[in-house]
């Protein structure tokens, strides 16, 4: 039996039921399950379940899938393609005549293939507007990016015009994106938790069109601060928006260590 628990990515459709992209370690592949409600038990996916394989062609090496759901209630997979290089692919659901994917029911495309590897670590996640962005690092260059959806006439991406890529943090001498995750302020805008070496320290990139500061080099649409400088203290980053229109941080620091940071009202950092 395979292991087919590889860095499983969750979320919730209009209907409230569940999409869960997940990677198939002994296969090195991708797959999606779905809850539909009263189907039986097949082919190793649990009764209540239908399970696919979203993307596996048996030469490459699919890793970290993050989904999220568009303002229409399609299902998009971000993914590492590590095929021939490491590049930022897409998948998005379309029920039949997809191509691109092992499924039909899926299209996959390009995001992002540069001459340098990226995308070992990766989060996609849809704004107000329905617009997808996906936070991703640049392996090579130890830096992090974001990827915009466009549809046409975007810059910056290697192999798509169809987004637009942008580096949004590249210290020097650290590593930045080194575990990523993103997600939508009450305005709509991006914000990314992020983990930058030496150190592992957390790091919070915000969306401030024309007001850019503290990354490196200095975004002009980019905010970048520091919010726990620790060791160890942002492995594994995960981020929320709070019912309360705050930013609550929920990390690992560790592996013995949990601690939630969020903004508090001032706007300084509070830990738990």
């Amino acid at each position: 039996m395979n292991d087919v628990a590889g860095s499983p990515s969750l979320a919730f459709d209009f209907s409230g039921l569940a999409w869960i992209a997940h990677r198939d370690d002994t296969a090195a592949s991708i797959k999606v399950a779905r809850e539909t409600s009263g189907t039986p038990a097949l082919g190793g996916c649990a009764a209540g379940w239908t399970c696919e394989t979203l993307i596996d062609d048996a030469v490459a090496q699919y890793f970290q899938p993050s989904i999220a759901i568009d303002a229409a209630g399609v299902p998009w997979v971000g993914y590492n393609d590590n095929s021939s290089s490491s590049n930022l692919k897409i998948a998005r659901y379309v029920g039949s005549g997809g191509t691109g994917c092992t499924s039909s029911a899926w299209t996959c495309t390009t995001v992002d293939d540069p001459v340098n590897g990226v995308a070992q670590y990766l989060s996609l996640s849809f704004d107000s507007g329905g617009t997808a962005w996906i936070a991703y690092n640049d392996t090579t260059a130890g830096a992090f990016k974001i990827a915009r959806y466009v549809g046409s006439g975007g810059t910056g991406c290697g192999g798509s015009t169809a987004w637009t890529c942008t580096t949004v943090d590249d210290p020097v001498n650290t590593v930045a994106g080194r575990g990523v995750d993103i997600d939508m302020d009450f305005g709509g805008n991006p914000w990314i938790a992020y983990n930058d070496t030496p150190g592992n320290a957390l790091k919070i990139a915000r969306y401030t069109p024309g007001l850019g500061a503290g990354c490196a080099p200095v975004s002009p649409d980019w905010s970048c601060e520091v919010v726990e400088a620790q060791d160890d203290g942002g492995w594994n980053p995960s981020i929320a928006r709070s019912p309360f229109e705050e930013i609550a941080f929920f990390l690992a620091a560790n592996p013995t260590s949990v601690r939630i940071l969020r903004v508090g009202e001032e706007g300084g950092i509070v830990i738990e």
